[in-house]
C-alpha cells in the first residue's frame, strides 16, 4: 500500500448550535420518555446515575470490566465534550485505505458551547473530512448530562456498556466496528437479566435496524469502490456518481442524510462512509458468531483474541470469515 505524509491545517469555525445524535440512528421515542417528563432534571439525573451503577455490576458478569466514563452526572461534575474530525483520501473508502488521520479534541464544556460552522483542511493531499461532536464517550470525564438522562432506556443502557467497552484491554476495544455489535448484545441480556419484556423488545428492534444498516453500508462501499476505480469518469465524475449511489440504500441513505445534514455531504462522502463502516462493518459479522456459540462471554472471550489492526485491516478480516476460522479465532 502506497504511503504518503501530507500536514493538516483544520481551521474551525464556531457558530449557532449544531444538532447531533450519537454515531448510529437518529432516536426512536417511547413511551418511557413521557414517563421521564413528569420528574424534575434532578430526580432524572439521580435515577439515571443508578443505572448506571446498575448496568456497571452487570457487566462484570459478561467478563466487561466497568469503566468510570457516564457514572457521575452534571450534579456531581461539569459536562465535558469531545470532537472528533475523520480525514479520508478522496476516491476511496476504509475497505481500501485506512483514514489519513482522526483528530480528537477534548472541550472542558458541553457541545452546545463550541457548536461547529464548518471546517476547513488545509492538506497537501486531496481529502474528504465528517465531523462528529459528542459529550457521551469513554473517559472518565464523560459525565451523565440531562440530554443522555432523557434518552430512553434501552439506549441509555446500550451506551453506557459501549463505552466501557472501549475501556476494556483488548486489542480491538477501540474499534467500533466490534464494540458496537457486542454492546448491542450486552444490552439485550442486561434487559432478559432483569425480566424487562418492553426493553427487550427495544433492544432487538435497535439490533434488526442497525444490521439494515450494516448490510446496506456493505453493498454499498464495494460499489462505491468499483465506481472510484472506473477509468471512463473524472474524479468529479466518480464522486458524484458515488454521493447519487448513496440513495438507492434507503435506511443507510436516511442515516447518511441525518448525519450530514449540519455539514457538506460531498465533502464528508468518503470520510463519512468510511467512518460509518467503522461502526458497522463487522456488524452482522459479530452477529453471525453470537448465535453460533450463544454465550456472551465466549464470544467476547475469541472477540479479545482478534490481533490488534487498523479499520481496513479488519473489515478484510470480517469479510474473510472461512480463513479466520481456520486460525481458531471466530
Amino acid at each position: 500500500m502506497k504511503k504518503f505524509v501530507a500536514a493538516i491545517i483544520i481551521l474551525l469555525i464556531f457558530s449557532g448550535v449544531v444538532p447531533y445524535a450519537r454515531a448510529g440512528l437518529p432516536a426512536q421515542a417511547t413511551e418511557q420518555e413521557g414517563r421521564v417528563s413528569e420528574k424534575n432534571d434532578e430526580e432524572i439525573l439521580k435515577e439515571t446515575v443508578l443505572l448506571s451503577r446498575t448496568v456497571k455490576e452487570f457487566e462484570k458478569t459478561l467478563g466487561i470490566e466497568p469503566g468510570e466514563a457516564l457514572s457521575q452526572s452534571t450534579l456531581e461534575k461539569p459536562a465535558s465534550s469531545l470532537t472528533w474530525i475523520w480525514t479520508q483520501e478522496t476516491g476511496a473508502t476504509a475497505l481500501t485505505k485506512p483514514f489519513q488521520a482522526v483528530v480528537y479534541i477534548k472541550f472542558s464544556v458541553p457541545k452546545e458551547r463550541v457548536p461547529i460552522d464548518w471546517i476547513n483542511i488545509g492538506s497537501g493531499a486531496s481529502l474528504s473530512y465528517y465531523f462528529r461532536q459528542e459529550n457521551i464517550f469513554s473517559h472518565p470525564a464523560a459525565v451523565i448530562t440531562i440530554d443522555f438522562a432523557k434518552m430512553p432506556l434501552s439506549q441509555k443502557v446500550d451506551i453506557i456498556i459501549h463505552e466501557d467497552l472501549h475501556l476494556n484491554d483488548f486489542a480491538g476495544a477501540g474499534q467500533d466496528a466490534l464494540v458496537t455489535p457486542l454492546a448491542d448484545i450486552a444490552a439485550v441480556k442486561y434487559f432478559e437479566a432483569a425480566g424487562d419484556v418492553q426493553n427487550i423488545k427495544e433492544a432487538h428492534t435497535m439490533i434488526a435496524r442497525r444490521q439494515g444498516v450494516s448490510k446496506e453500508l456493505t453493498a454499498l462501499a464495494k460499489e462505491v469502490e468499483k465506481i472510484f476505480s472506473d477509468p471512463n469518469l473524472s474524479d468529479d465524475e466518480k464522486r458524484q456518481k458515488a454521493l447519487d449511489l448513496i440513495f438507492t440504500y434507503p435506511e443507510y441513505a436516511a442515516m447518511f442524510k441525518y448525519q450530514t445534514q449540519d455539514q457538506s455531504a460531498q465533502d464528508a462522502l468518503e470520510a463519512k462512509i468510511s467512518h460509518d463502516l467503522g461502526y458497522y462493518g463487522c456488524y452482522d459479522w459479530v452477529l453471525r458468531h453470537y448465535e453460533e456459540t450463544g454465550d456472551f462471554k465466549v464470544l467476547f472471550e475469541e472477540i479479545k483474541k482478534i490481533p490488534a489492526m487498523n479499520l481496513t485491516e479488519l473489515l478484510e478480516w470480517c469479510s474473510n470469515e472461512p480463513a479466520n476460522a481456520k486460525k481458531n479465532v471466530l
